[in-house]
């Protein structure tokens, strides 16, 4: 019995229980709703929402039936007690005299209340009350208005809010107002930077192509970057090359047009401003001569930069110059001026070897004048030399003469007049011998066939010759030489006429001090020498 009654409280209590968890999940599933119904409440009375916010709680409009809604919109389809809202699902529902007072087409904001039909539980939306406001592009152009200049900001906000507007309606032309609005967030950002580095303008070029914005504007902030970057390395005393050589790549690799060399060659001062100004204003054809003109600059920078102190790689650079800026070739004169000047400063060090593949290369460059000098130097320097050295040092100068200037006269001067200072020296015997002399007196003469041997000259007698005269007075006596030899020595350039063959042969001998002409020093024939 006891069991029984204790059985049957167990089962009372259990129900109460129940009834008690009902009654608490009622209440929480309640307050719920009244939370869900004020906050829609609250939203309703603040502000309209948009068609798009409206549609985001389509799964819960049978939550909203009888709630206080004010939404805004756009009117795609009207009639005497019926409007659509661009993009949304629920029909409208409004009286015909609020119905008079819109049009299809417009920007409204739709007051009333959600319900639900008995019979079909469709759900509509009953207005109260319907008023047209400005629409998107009128709501852009007032925002536009209110924004300040020098504030990048709220421009890309209206562009976001433009955009998203967009996409939601299909609008394309509320689309073009957000790239605008982006655009003009850009430009303000990039008329207001500060400090205006290659970075932050390569930063904002970067920005503008992730926008999708104007190609043509991030060109020129990309353009203006490298352009800062070069002037500003140009005017550095002591360039770097090796970030020469890295913007130079930057150029290539960003800038079409940039590797093509130009039809024809016109300088431009890069260093102006207005540079900026005429890239802006060119079309995409010439904006690829504007990228060459940049490239021009970083590489003539460049090369320069890795020119040697002393001139040294002149040769090397030359060549490069010619290949990397076909429009400027000739200023590649410049490089090998300098390695020729670097040789020049080093004659002394040169074999005969070396020195007649310089003159040779002087030459070919149309320098004659330059490889005379270097002759003569070479020369002068190997005479200093060779003097202390005897009849040997004079045979070494016949033979440099001979290499150098294909002078077999001069040559044999040079050995003459070594023997007579020389004399009897074995060394000088030795090489008149080899070239087929014969000592006769004190002169060493070639024995010439009587077949061969041209007539001597009719020159007037040697007694009228005096010295100290000049080759003008020589030459108004005796004519114009047949031949005429050329020495340079130690102490100055002589030179040697000679007229007619054999013993009879007359010699004028003309010597030239520092700053003085020549004048005549000696005058012989092999027969009284």
């Amino acid at each position: 019995m006891r069991i029984a009654h204790f059985m049957k409280a167990r089962r009372t209590m259990a129900g109460l229980i129940g009834s008690l968890q009902a009654a608490r999940l009622s209440i929480m599933f309640t307050l719920a709703l009244f939370c869900l119904v004020t906050t829609c409440q609250v939203e309703a009375s603040e502000e309209a929402w948009s068609t798009q916010h409206f549609n985001d709680l389509k799964d819960r409009w049978d939550s909203l039936v009888d709630v206080p809604v004010t939404i805004e919109g756009r009117i795609t389809s009207l009639s005497k007690n019926s409007m659509r809202l661009a993009r949304c699902a629920m029909p409208f529902v409004l009286k015909e005299e609020d119905a008079r007072q819109v049009s299809s087409g417009k920007s409204v904001v739709v007051r009333g209340t959600v319900r639900k039909e008995k019979n079909t539980d469709k759900l509509l939306f009953d207005v109260s009350k319907v008023s047209v406001v400005a629409g998107d592009g009128e709501k852009y152009r007032i925002r536009a208005g209110e924004i300040r200049a020098g504030e990048a900001q709220p421009w890309y906000e209206l562009a976001d809010w433009a955009e998203n507007r967009a996409t939601f309606f299909a609008d394309s032309e509320l689309k073009v107002l957000a790239d605008s609005a982006r655009m003009r967030g850009l430009q303000t950002e990039a008329r207001i930077l500060n400090p205006r580095t290659p970075e932050a303008l390569e930063s904002l070029a970067r920005k503008a192509r992730e926008l999708k914005l104007d190609e043509r504007f991030a060109m020129e902030l990309q353009f203006e970057g490298m352009w800062l970057q070069v002037t500003t390395m140009i005017r550095d005393g002591q360039p770097d090359p090796a970030a020469l050589a890295s913007t130079v790549m930057q150029i290539s690799r960003k800038f079409s047009g940039a590797e093509t060399p130009l039809a024809k060659w016109i300088p431009v001062d890069l260093q102006k401003a207005e540079v900026l100004n005429d890239y802006a204003a060119a079309d995409d054809a010439n904006r690829k001569l504007w990228h060459r003109q940049l490239m021009i600059a970083a590489t003539a920078a460049e090369i320069q930069a890795r020119l040697l102190s002393d001139g040294r790689n002149g040769v090397e650079l030359a060549e490069e110059w010619r290949i990397r800026l076909p429009e400027r070739a000739n200023e590649s004169q410049s490089f090998l001026d300098r390695y020729d000047a670097f040789r020049m400063a080093r004659l002394k060090t040169m074999t005969r070897e070396e020195l007649l593949a310089f003159t040779k290369d002087l030459e070919a460059r149309k320098k004659a004048d330059v490889a005379t000098q270097a002759r003569r130097a070479w020369m002068e320097h190997r005479a200093e030399l060779s003097i202390p050295q005897g009849g040997a040092g004079v045979v070494r100068m016949a033979e440099n003469h001979r290499a150098i200037y294909n002078d077999e006269q001069g040559t044999i001067a040079i050995l003459q007049n070594g023997w007579l200072k020389f004399p009897e020296d074995k060394t000088l015997r030795e090489a008149f011998e080899g070239l087929g002399y014969r000592l006769s007196g004190n002169r060493w003469t070639r024995e010439l066939s009587t077949a061969n041997s041209p007539a001597t000259t009719s020159a007037k007698a040697p007694g009228e010759l005096a010295n100290g005269m000049t080759m003008e007075q020589a030459k108004s006596l005796l004519g114009a030489p047949p031949r005429r030899t050329r020495l340079i020595l130690g102490s100055g350039p002589i030179e040697h006429w000679i007229y007619g063959e054999g013993a009879n042969r007359l010699i004028l001998e003309f010597k030239s001090g520092p700053g003085s002409s020549f004048r005549l020093s000696s005058f012989y024939t092999d027969a009284n020498r």
